[in-house]
């Protein structure tokens, strides 16, 4: 997403990568070097969008093949070959497709752990808090769909909302449900700014 649609508004510094491989190396490295320019003192927040898990799934080494042995080549006529009544026509593709899609996860893992690497190696990793979620998940064909901006299942709307930092009790779960637009007077209620009137999250 470029900045012309806003996403950098308020932002004093802003990158994005587009069409550039595997970008979340990338926007790894440009983390580590921003975070490194900082002023320890300083009191700072980062958003940090990384795209990797989209169609095309398409991995880099090691991760291509981490959970599948070889590759199915991407269709060129349909995403998934589904007949009329809604029966996978190659279930082996679907293997890949999935497989692969659970390599890019891994990939963005690796890519976040080096964020948090460079936060720790700055000396800020006990004043940080760190969020991390999702937009929204994928579908592989358990209601007949693909892909995600189509249906409501939960295996869309379903996504992952993890919390680290000062306070935080390490491991803890919580079942009790929380939304997106939970996650940004979450993060000023810690920072102790007060929440503006008329958010609608908590």
């Amino acid at each position: 997403v470029g900045g012309g649609r806003g996403v950098d508004a308020g932002f004093d510094t802003f990158i994005c990568y587009v069409n550039e491989g595997h970008q979340s190396w990338n926007v790894a490295e440009s983390f580590r070097g921003w975070i490194d320019s900082l002023p320890r003192e300083e009191r700072w927040f980062a958003m940090v969008h990384l795209y990797e898990a989209h169609e095309p799934y398409s991995p880099p080494a090691p991760y291509d093949t981490m959970f599948v042995s070889g590759r199915v080549p991407w269709p060129d006529d349909s995403l998934w070959m589904v007949g009329e009544s809604g029966e996978v026509l190659r279930p082996e593709q679907l293997a890949s497709l999935t497989a692969r899609y659970d390599g890019e996860i891994r990939f963005q893992d690796a890519a976040i752990g080096t964020m948090l690497a460079a936060v720790r190696s700055s000396g800020r990793a006990d004043d940080v808090l760190v969020i991390v979620t999702a937009d929204h998940g994928e579908e592989f064909l358990k209601h007949g769909g693909c892909s995600h901006g189509k249906t409501l299942f939960q295996e869309v709307l379903w996504i992952p909302l993890i919390a680290s930092g000062p306070g935080i009790q390490l491991g803890a779960e919580r079942t009790d449900l929380a939304a997106s637009m939970d996650i940004m007077p979450t993060i000023l209620a810690r920072a102790g700014i007060p929440v503006p009137g008329g958010v609608e999250g908590v």
